[in-house]
């Protein structure tokens, strides 16, 4: 093993003038046949090759290289020195495998005699010529920026790998205790922390509302970092990539710039974080130093794409166990009030068929056995008995036909969804002097079970409406969205619904909403509901349609 001491002494004892002639005259060749033979070097890695041959920055290293080699040439020894235990620590933090070093110190070195041979077989005369002297001094030289490019290589590794595996330790602790936390608000506090412990820079979690908006501290962050950080997390999360900003003021994808290199300066980064089931994203980080540049390498890259991963799964999470959770209240406040809708029902049903049906039917039965009294005593009177005895009878059947139609509409049977419709709409605008508009296609064919379910969403709208809203003018339209899907809406110009939104809230007329919403969701639809105090209130029902449903 070559040691700096011995290398000086080495140095010192040696007559550098030759050589430094012939260095300086051959730097031109030296470096055309370092590229060329690089380009045939079996033991360089792609990402390397590429760097070298492919990148100005690559040409301007291996340039580099060779002007410190002529320091060396000239006795210039401490820089040499330098040189080579930076290089072999820059290799290790950038991500270089030691063959790929070891392999461009060869191909120097292969270049270097070749230069050598060329110059010998051209050059005659004593003391112009490389002799064996100047051979050992150039392979001393040579011999000792392997060693040495090695030992600081493998020292920085191991440096690199322990400070790695400790930050893997870290991602691991606050995984696990983000696993046992159901609240999003712990989740993105964990995460916001393992930022700063992971990589010592600011870490900042812009979560993604329902109405989609960033949160107050974007305004802050942007005049922090200069840019206008809205329209990147807009394209980051569009286009599921990942953006950062250089110091150059240039914003670029790392994939793209990575592959060139392992480490580069940044000013900021922002990474989606997603939800992978659904394909939506949650939110945003942004790492950033409070506007001043930082580092970033491949590793530190992985264990970003890591976290953001596992935070958008533990979030997914978090909030499905707590849609479950409400979905869970919610079954059960539908469960105790279906029972007791039922039961008003049944209670309304038989108050009807008795004080209708029942009573007419009694009296027909009164009837009949009064004609039948009158065929012996009074004929005369009969067939005026007879007369009035039909009229109850026809009472009767109406009044039958009412209860079942208020159960079920035949019409939805015979005619179709939209004859029903025009029925109930004419029949509420007639009872409550409410202006009507409805809109609809000429053909509307889906099944009977959706039918009923945009019938009664239709029913149960009317009721909240004549209830509620104190309106004058009701708007509903069906229409096809596309080829898959058909929407109905309900629009009124009435006091509008406090707390719209609020499924906590559940009132006569939230529960309403409930049964509607579970009739679409049943479905495999969509309910939306929009409203403003004052400005009325819209009902949107949207349903996937079948093989033969769709618009024709």
């Amino acid at each position: 093993m070559i040691n700096e001491e011995t290398l000086r002494q080495h140095v010192a004892a040696s007559d550098f003038r030759n050589l430094s002639q012939f260095y300086k005259e051959y730097k031109p060749r030296l470096l055309e046949l370092v590229l060329q033979y690089f380009m045939v070097e079996p033991s360089i890695s792609d990402p390397t090759f590429d760097f070298v041959l492919n990148s100005e920055k690559g040409k301007r290293k291996v340039a580099a290289y060779i002007d410190l080699f002529g320091e060396a040439i000239q006795g210039q020894v401490d820089l040499f020195i330098t040189g080579q235990q930076n290089a072999g620590i820059e290799n290790a933090r950038e991500g270089s495998q030691i063959g790929d070093a070891l392999g461009f110190l060869y191909t120097f070195k292969k270049a270097l005699w070749q230069c050598i041979v060329e110059h010998n077989s051209t050059t005659s005369g004593v003391g112009k010529r490389i002799d064996l002297t100047d051979f050992q001094i150039v392979d001393f030289l040579c011999e000792y920026a392997d060693q040495t490019q090695a030992k600081y290589f493998t020292k920085t590794a191991k440096e690199i790998i322990v400070h790695n595996a400790d930050r893997l330790v870290k991602l691991q602790k606050f995984t696990t205790d983000m696993v046992y936390n159901l609240s999003e608000e712990k989740v993105f506090y964990l995460a916001r922390m393992a930022i700063i412990d992971i990589y010592n820079l600011q870490g900042e979690v812009l979560v993604f509302q329902d109405d989609r908006k960033i949160t107050d501290s974007l305004k802050t962050l942007s005049n922090i970092l200069q840019e206008d950080l809205e329209t990147l997390i807009e394209k980051a999360t569009h286009f599921q990539i990942t953006l950062v900003g250089d110091h150059a003021d240039k914003i670029f994808t790392p994939d793209d710039q990575l592959v060139q290199s392992d480490k580069f300066t940044l000013k900021f980064i922002i990474k989606p974080i997603n939800d992978t089931k659904r394909s939506a994203p949650l939110g945003v980080f942004i790492l950033h130093d409070r506007g001043h540049y930082f580092t970033f390498t491949k590793f530190e890259k992985f264990l970003l794409d890591q976290l953001a991963s596992f935070v958008g799964a533990v979030t997914a999470n978090c909030r499905m166990t707590s849609e479950i959770e409400e979905k869970r209240k919610e079954l059960g406040l539908l469960a105790g009030r279906l029972i007791s809708i039922q039961e008003a029902e049944r209670k309304r049903i038989a108050a009807v068929m008795h004080d209708t049906v029942v009573q007419t039917m009694a009296g027909v039965g009164y009837k009949a056995l009064y004609c039948q009294q009158l065929i012996h005593k009074h004929p005369d009177k009969l067939e005026n008995e007879l007369d009035l005895l039909i009229t109850n009878i026809n009472s009767a059947i109406k009044e039958s036909r009412e209860v079942i139609k208020k159960l079920r509409p035949p019409v939805l049977d015979g005619v179709g969804i939209m004859a029903a419709f025009n029925d109930l709409l004419n029949e509420f605008k007639g009872e409550n002097n409410i202006d009507i508009k409805f809109t609809h296609p000429k053909v509307v064919q889906i099944d009977s079970h959706k039918a009923t379910s945009l019938y009664r969403i239709l029913q149960e709208s009317l009721v909240n409406i004549k209830k509620h809203s104190a309106a004058t003018m009701v708007s509903v339209s069906v229409k096809y969205v596309d080829e898959k899907k058909l929407m109905m809406e309900i629009a009124d110009n009435g006091r509008g619904l406090p707390l719209a939104s609020d499924r906590k809230s559940h009132n006569k007329t939230g529960v309403g909403l409930l049964i509607m919403r579970e009739r679409i969701e049943e479905l495999q639809g969509k309910l939306y509901l929009t409203s403003e105090i004052g400005k009325g209130c819209k009902i949107s029902a949207v349903i996937p349609l079948q093989d033969g449903e769709a618009n024709e």
